[in-house]
């Protein structure tokens, strides 16, 4: 492999756990609020 492909998949990885984090801390967030109105 060379090190463009291997700096993309890694760029690609870090994006998807960087989306995954903020999905994650996004629905935190919502269960949080929904749990405080009711």
């Amino acid at each position: 492999m060379t090190p463009r492909l291997a700096q993309s998949d890694l760029l690609m990885g870090d994006l998807a756990l960087g989306a995954a984090g903020l999905l994650a801390v996004a629905g935190v967030i919502v269960v949080a609020l929904l749990r405080r109105r009711r």
